[in-house]
């Protein structure tokens, strides 16, 4: 006999889209189901990059203020899960540093800098054209000077969706290693279990757009792979690099994660496991060692490999599934889901109420994404 139960949300994916839609549900009144075929996380939410950086403010949109009011959002957001769950999800605004090294790319400069001052909020995108001093970037690595970002921020990711899931474990019913398998006048499981609901809302990665291509024939998006280097940086006694800035230069980043950890992005065709960081071992370590030097002999503590869920028009895609039945959809979070979650999930369960909540970019919607096809 097929088991039935009830509930006025199902959620598709306990990944950070997941979780926080959850959340926001069950802070709405809503009774929640969370679906995860896998375990908490385990997806591109796993990456130990945990970069949170913004758009360049230059010609603003209502994307870039979007993900501005996200990431203003955030630390209150961080402030209080961590409360309510003891569960440290390693969040700081450490800011960034870019290094300079083109006479094009320092001609950007000014109107990103005016655009900061006009739109961020307080929070500055600066040129600085004296060489960088200390022993983090390299001075050697920015000829032209740097750009200091002081809007950016990281997250251990790990953490961050685990306290996500403590804080529903007594609020909402989460059902790990169990499949979605579409909607028949319910939500059926894998296991057998029909779900009856109001709605689903489908926000399962990369899986999103295999079901999207099931239901409507149309390709949305697909699978971006990328890879991330969890790295222990040696003799670091004298270098607390949790205090130091993100590093980033044109796809490659340094992101520190402790004293004496950071996580290192750019890798997204990268096959091998070496034991430690080294210019002789691979040409994209010697990028890195030549932006930040202290990471040379660095012991690699860990690979990451995923793939990322990306729209094919880059945005996040975000509303009611232009099918029958009550099936809705977050997906297409990429670079930037970490730090614009809580804030889609919001706008979605709103709009799911027929409330008020944060008003969605164009670009996010259903008939941006559906109707260039």
């Amino acid at each position: 006999m097929t088991s039935v139960s009830t509930y006025d949300l199902v959620v598709v994916g306990a990944g950070v889209f997941g979780l926080w839609v959850a959340k926001r549900a069950v802070e709405a009144g809503m009774r929640v189901a969370l679906v995860e075929k896998n375990s908490v996380g385990s997806g591109a939410s796993a990456t130990p990059l945990g970069a949170l950086t913004a758009h360049s403010p230059d010609r603003w949109n209502a994307k870039k203020q979007f993900q501005l009011d996200a990431l203003i959002e955030l630390p209150g957001e961080i402030d209080r899960l961590e409360d309510e769950t003891g569960v440290l999800t390693g969040y700081r605004r450490c800011g960034r540093v870019m290094p300079i090294r083109s006479d094009a790319f320092l001609a950007q400069l000014p109107a990103r800098s005016e655009g900061a001052r006009a739109h961020w909020a307080g929070r500055s995108y600066e040129v600085v054209r004296n060489a960088p001093s200390g022993d983090w970037l390299d001075a050697a690595a920015a000829p032209l000077g740097y750009v200091h970002d002081t809007l950016a921020a990281r997250i251990s990711a790990r953490r961050y969706t685990r306290a996500l899931a403590d804080w529903l474990a007594s609020r909402a019913t989460l059902l790990e290693g169990v499949g979605y398998e579409g909607w028949a006048d319910a939500a059926r499981l894998s296991d057998g279990r029909r779900l009856a609901t109001g709605a689903v809302v489908l926000a399962h990665g990369v899986g999103v757009f295999d079901a999207i291509r099931d239901l409507t024939g149309a390709e949305i998006g697909r699978g971006s792979p990328g890879r991330v280097a969890l790295a222990r940086i040696r003799k670091a006694s004298d270098l607390d690099l949790s205090a130091r800035p993100l590093i980033y230069d044109g796809g490659a980043y340094i992101v520190p994660q402790g004293v004496d950890t950071v996580s290192l992005g750019g890798f997204d065709d990268y096959d091998g496991h070496p034991a430690t960081v080294r210019s002789e071992v691979d040409p994209r370590f010697a990028r890195l060692i030549a932006l930040c030097p202290r990471l040379d002999g660095a012991e690699i503590l860990q690979w990451w490999a995923g793939v990322r869920p990306k729209c094919r028009l880059r945005d996040p895609l975000v509303g009611k599934a232009p099918v029958d039945g009550p099936i809705w959809l977050a997906a297409g979070g990429f670079k930037i889901g970490l730090g614009v979650a809580h804030r889609l999930a919001s706008a979605l369960i709103a709009e799911i109420n027929g409330s008020a909540g944060p008003r969605l970019p164009e670009t996010f919607g259903i008939r941006h994404h559906f109707g260039r096809l």
